[in-house]
């Protein structure tokens, strides 16, 4: 990468976090999540928006993908950079597609946007979609998984009544989709709902975003 800071955020003081990740179920939540999309970015130029301080889906892929980078507003302020491993990592997609459009990065063929987009306001959702569109290949894929409405009583019970998963990510929750919901957000993005499905008795989605 051109002009990138060279350093493992594993080597240097913790980046900073708008919400933590470290009650139980966050372990287990990220390795199910994770598993969800693995078999689609075989072989793909993967990004991971919403990728964490440790990079975890990312680092599971190892050789599995052709290249890896990872966006995360934990690492906003901080100049793009390279792990030991070659992940790319960044602040904001608006840095990637910076380097996008210099040419210094090609796009990516697929994104990857596990339980983030539920973090997102509606015009901050919007845009995020945008700058995707910008920064990645014109068949490009975004997989990623959301909750469904029918999980905020049961999130909210799990974090703050039994403590196993952070509060903090639970009440950052903006918006909870459902596949209609989702379906309209989507309007004039530039993407369109191609799959979708539930999955921990309907209180978890899976879905896949295409370009027309």
């Amino acid at each position: 990468m051109t002009g990138g800071m060279m350093s493992d955020p594993l080597m240097r003081p913790v980046a900073r976090k708008l919400t933590s990740q470290d009650a139980p179920l966050e372990r287990l939540l990220t390795w199910w999540r994770t598993s969800k999309v693995r078999r689609h970015v075989a072989g793909k130029r993967v990004l991971d928006f919403g990728c964490g301080t440790d990079f975890k889906s990312l680092r599971s892929f190892g050789t599995d993908v052709t290249f890896r980078c990872g966006v995360d507003a934990c690492f906003a302020g901080d100049e793009p950079f390279s792990t030991s491993e070659g992940i790319e990592g960044f602040g904001s997609l608006a840095e990637l597609a910076d380097q996008v459009v210099a040419g210094n990065i090609a796009p990516v063929e697929i994104i990857i946007a596990l339980a983030c987009f539920e973090h997102l306001e509606a015009d901050e959702h919007h845009e995020t979609l945008r700058i995707m569109d910008k920064l990645s290949t014109p068949d490009a894929t975004i997989c990623g998984t959301v909750p469904t409405p029918t999980a905020k009583p049961v999130l909210e019970f799990l974090s703050e009544r039994m403590g196993l998963i952070d509060p903090s990510q639970i009440r950052d929750h903006k918006i909870y989709y459902d596949r209609e919901s989702l379906t309209r957000a989507l309007k004039e993005t530039g993407w369109f709902l191609a799959e979708y499905w539930t999955f921990q008795l309907g209180m978890n989605s899976f879905f896949v975003l295409r370009k027309p």
